[in-house]
């Protein structure tokens, strides 16, 4: 039995390496594959970005306690705050109706150690991020009072590791370079494979078919977990981006989401009739859908009704999942929910792919 298995073994492992080769030979390829998203990484990384992305906050503080001082350099020194003193109540709400602030801190007259009390009042969209605030004022408060405190007009606390834009824009990337890589390059190379009879004499070969499509599909997740590797490692050690969670959670979602979009990349392949036409067709698909699911810029500011379309396009449970992982520190389990919904997109694809794909 064992004899029988080797060859065939053999045999697929062949064909595996090359269509590694192939890709590796294909300028365009590698140009999808590892340079366009390394460029991206490059200019997110150069301009510094944090400053955009910092939580524009002001303190108003009518105390003349110490601590309230103390409180007001605390909150000056964290990563992602921009801090702005107010002279009154109402150039503050000013400042908050017009956009120019996010966030206001309110330290009342009364503020002491024995009354640790704070007001903060939010003009932000972004829910998750009050939550990040409350909770940091909350644990700045502590260090300096260590009693029981409240903090009103906020939500729950939540436990979040600091991230800054280009820490989200990484990930974007990401899933960028999955969605080029897998919906282009498949699309491409199955349709020139076509123009050039080579799946039609495929089917004369003693080779099964699905041996072939298996191992075009596993050269392709290979070269998808290289260039996630390469793009978190010039990310992480180049320019200073923070991944918190289990590296190992985000391999595992890429695999998921790379499945998909290979898919779409078959799905696409059998209406291009050349190699150009399924350029042109994949970048029709997959632009729209990165610049609506977040990959750049928060979904919630997108008008209306494109925060809904975004919703049902694939890369976006992608992107939520790697960030919940890698930032929020969650596991697999507590993001079931972005799981379920790529498994879903794997089982639609997939049928739909094996009923539209054509052989000439």
């Amino acid at each position: 039995m064992s004899l029988l298995i080797l060859p065939k073994i053999r045999i697929m492992t062949q064909l595996f390496i090359s269509n590694l080769k192939i890709m590796y030979r294909n300028r365009q390829t590698a140009f999808w594959a590892l340079f366009f998203p390394l460029l991206l990484v490059t200019v997110f990384g150069l301009f510094n970005m944090t400053e955009y992305s910092k939580s524009k906050i002001g303190i108003l503080n009518s105390s003349e306690d110490e601590l309230a001082t103390q409180l007001i350099d605390s909150l000056g020194n964290i990563k992602g705050w921009s801090i702005s003193s107010q002279t009154d109540s109402k150039s503050l709400e000013t400042d908050l109706e017009t956009g120019s602030l996010e966030y206001g801190i309110y330290i009342p007259e009364n503020f002491s150690l024995e009354n640790p009390f704070v007001t903060v009042q939010y003009a932000s969209p972004n829910d998750t991020e009050h939550q990040v605030i409350a909770a940091t004022t909350r644990d700045t408060i502590q260090q300096l009072t260590n009693p029981n405190y409240v903090v009103t007009t906020i939500g729950d606390s939540i436990n979040k590791e600091p991230a800054n834009y280009f820490d989200t824009v990484l990930l974007g990337i990401i899933g960028l370079a999955i969605t080029v890589n897998s919906v282009i390059s498949i699309t491409i190379q199955l349709s020139t494979y076509r123009n050039q009879n080579i799946l039609k004499r495929l089917l004369a070969t003693p080779l099964p078919i699905w041996k072939f499509f298996f191992c075009e599909i596993l050269s392709h997740l290979v070269l998808v977990l290289v260039q996630t590797s390469v793009i978190l490692i010039v990310g992480c050690f180049i320019f200073g981006a923070n991944i918190y969670g289990n590296i190992l959670y985000i391999y595992v979602i890429v695999i998921i989401g790379t499945i998909v979009f290979i898919n779409i990349g078959f799905i696409l392949s059998s209406w291009a009739n050349s190699p150009a036409a399924g350029s042109g067709l994949g970048n029709a698909v997959i632009f729209p859908m990165i610049f609506l699911s977040g990959t750049f810029f928060p979904v919630e500011y997108l008008p209306w009704p494109l925060p809904l379309l975004s919703a049902i396009i694939p890369l976006t449970p992608m992107l939520e999942a790697l960030r919940e992982v890698a930032l929020s520190q969650m596991s697999l389990i507590a993001i079931w929910p972005s799981i379920a919904v790529l498994l879903v997109w794997i089982l639609l694809t997939g049928v739909i792919a094996t009923r539209v794909f054509k052989f000439n």
